[in-house]
């Protein structure tokens, strides 16, 4: 989280969070001109960082969440924009029988070598997508 917070990119997305708030654009698009995940696709290392950050800010909000929601009631369920996985292995390791799809970026899906789904892939299924064009809708949850 700390390497993300002083990457340059969000340093000035900061910096022009005054402009958007006035303007109702993103600090992203007013400084780039191209919105927030295209920037990050189109520059790897600090895509990267971000999605390192997003699964170490989780590592906070996950444990409360699964303790407190049922995720066993389903039998299927998508998660979209899931990262790395974090969250949905929770799920997962409190749901034995759960099955889920996790939609996230091509570019995402490239950096997951190690993941914490690989205990669980063979009740995981990833797929590639944009949550800005579509998600599975063949799921419980």
């Amino acid at each position: 989280m700390a390497i993300f917070s002083g990457d340059d990119w969000h340093v000035r997305a900061d910096a022009a969070m005054h402009r958007a708030v006035r303007t109702g654009k993103d600090a992203i698009d007013l400084i780039y001109g191209v919105a927030p995940f295209e920037y990050l696709s189109d520059h790897p290392e600090e895509g990267l960082n971000f999605n390192r950050a997003m699964t170490s800010f989780s590592t906070t909000e996950v444990p409360a969440i699964v303790e407190a929601y049922d995720f066993a009631q389903f039998g299927s369920l998508v998660e979209v924009a899931g990262g790395h996985g974090l969250f949905l292995s929770a799920i997962f390791a409190s749901a034995p029988d759960l099955k889920a799809t996790l939609l996230e970026l091509p570019q995402v899906i490239a950096e997951m070598a190690e993941t914490p789904l690989d205990p669980y892939r063979d009740r995981a299924a990833i797929m590639p997508g944009d949550m800005f064009v579509s998600v599975p809708a063949e799921a419980d949850a």
